[in-house]
């Protein structure tokens, strides 16, 4: 009986690990697929979409939030760039040399949807 009730609890746990990596995945894929490929809720999208009425970034109110200015440019995310991307502002060719990691942790450092 002892050892039906431990396989049991083991197989449970063992369930609960792959459904946890699974939602780990999935929100990793989404918040670096979501910035690198513009399909996105930063608010120039869902603009464009006709479900915001402005486009101008949370951030610093300045610009478009755009992935492009999010990720290189906004003033107001400049601290957490240079601790996530090791740099204050970058140029849009230098995310290609960033780790998804890297972008994911910004990402969600940010609090951006």
């Amino acid at each position: 009986m002892t050892d039906f009730y431990y396989n049991n609890i083991t197989l449970g746990f063992l369930v609960f690990k792959v459904w946890l990596f699974k939602i780990i995945l999935c929100n990793f894929v989404i918040h670096c697929a979501g910035l690198l490929t513009r399909h996105n809720t930063l608010r120039r999208y869902l603009y464009l979409l006709g479900l915001l009425d402005g486009p101008l970034c949370r951030g610093c109110g300045v610009k478009e939030e755009t992935s492009a200015h999010v990720l290189c440019e906004c003033e107001a995310l400049a601290s957490l760039r240079h601790m996530y991307l090791g740099s204050f502002f970058l140029e849009p060719e230098d995310v290609k040399s960033i780790s998804l990691g890297a972008v994911w942790s910004f990402s969600r450092a940010t609090g951006l949807p």
